[in-house]
């Protein structure tokens, strides 16, 4: 084949991924939007908006300083509390996704990447389970966000700070920090950038270990009446306080019940053979990778670092998002800052097409990862129920 027809078969390929990623992110993006201002409209949902409003007025608690601030703004400014909340919501959302379409179009988006891209564990999850949308793990996710810009811009130093209003948002996100430390790895992986690497790397996993013991300490409230009259005064209903905020005054035993019923009630089997599935587009992209033991071991930590959240909380769909999207990040990362030839192989479509189709058509659900039906059959079922008045799902 000749130089000129390889860079024909190059663009077309990137073509067609383009395409396909932008179709997939503005709809995904189109629906989130809608479900949130309905949500917002709707008076917000227990879990949705009620944990981005856990606040102090019951006393220190994990994840007050977040809801705090959301109250003194919306005092300061004369702007709803929901509509505050749904404004900063959207705005994580829209820069979050937007980011990611950025990133892989510097990248090139090779079969490979774009195969991680559309995995239901990644954006469309939260099309696919309204529950998993609009949660803190977006703090989280835009930890990551400056590591994807070019070399020379110094954004990498936003990193621990950003970390650190993720943590502070919720406990949960600290278990970002082998990701992260992995993502800045890849991001300096000369041997000239090794102060780089260590000062990065030590900030993040001190941001991590002081939120997360700063969490135990100060893990529930003697009763949350206070921090929820501090919701329903200004205007919000008191259905607001029965999801998250609720969690804020249970005993240190409650976690471990609903993870004992978890396991009781359902089986896991299921679970485990749909993430297993849907991880396929990471061992394809990591195949063919030069030093197979460091990536090996990389992605061992990685996952190591997700894994006590399974015990911790019974939303395991959103653990198993939250590796996706870190996988995500750091195969941009290697795709945007190196030649990545070994990412760049084509996948032929004998693999490509099957591995595109699974991910428009399986979902898990964020309470114990359980398979759900995917975005495909969920946009199918939106539009059923506008034009008809029923849904083709239950």
């Amino acid at each position: 084949m000749t130089n000129s027809r390889q860079d024909a078969v190059r663009f077309s390929g990137l073509s067609r991924n383009i395409a396909i990623l932008g179709l997939v992110f503005a709809v995904a993006l189109a629906v989130l939007l809608w479900r949130l201002k309905r949500l917002i409209d709707s008076g917000g949902g227990p879990f949705a908006q009620g944990d981005w409003l856990i606040n102090l007025e019951s006393g220190v608690v994990r994840r007050g300083i977040l809801g705090d601030l959301f109250l003194r703004v919306s005092d300061a400014t004369g702007i709803g509390l929901l509509q505050l909340v749904g404004t900063v919501q959207a705005v994580l959302i829209v820069s979050v996704v937007c980011s990611i379409f950025y990133a892989a179009l510097l990248a090139r988006l090779p079969d490979r990447l774009l195969l991680i891209l559309v995995s239901p564990l990644l954006v469309t999850f939260w099309v696919i389970d309204t529950v998993g949308a609009f949660r803190k793990e977006l703090l989280g996710f835009l930890a990551f966000l400056p590591l994807l810009l070019p070399r020379g811009t110094g954004a990498a130093w936003l990193v621990p700070g950003l970390f650190a209003v993720a943590v502070a948002g919720h406990e949960g996100n600290a278990f970002f920090a082998p990701a992260l430390c992995v993502a800045v790895m890849a991001r300096f992986p000369k041997q000239g950038e090794a102060w780089r690497r260590l000062a990065l790397n030590a900030s993040i996993l001190a941001v991590a270990a002081v939120g997360f013991a700063f969490a135990i300490m100060v893990r529930t409230v003697p009763d949350t009446t206070a921090m929820c009259a501090a919701l329903t005064v200004r205007g919000l209903p008191p259905e607001i306080c029965a999801g998250a905020i609720d969690w804020m005054d249970d005993p240190p035993g409650a976690a471990r019940a609903s993870f004992h019923n978890l396991l009781t009630r359902y089986s896991q089997s299921g679970a485990v053979l749909a993430f297993a599935a849907l991880l396929a587009p990471v061992f394809i992209a990591f195949r063919h990778a030069p030093r197979s033991a460091i990536w090996l071991a990389s992605g061992a930590v990685v996952f190591a670092g997700f894994l006590p959240l399974y015990v911790f909380a019974v939303d395991w769909g959103r653990w198993m998002s939250m590796l996706m999207f870190s996988v995500a990040f750091i195969t941009m990362i290697l795709a945007i800052q190196t030649e990545a030839g070994w990412l760049r192989r084509p996948v032929p479509p004998a693999l490509f097409l099957p591995v595109l189709v699974l991910a428009g058509s399986l979902g898990v659900y964020h309470y114990g990862g359980l398979p759900v039906p995917g975005f495909v059959p969920v946009l199918a079922d939106i539009a059923a129920r506008k034009l008809f008045g029923v849904g083709l799902l239950p």
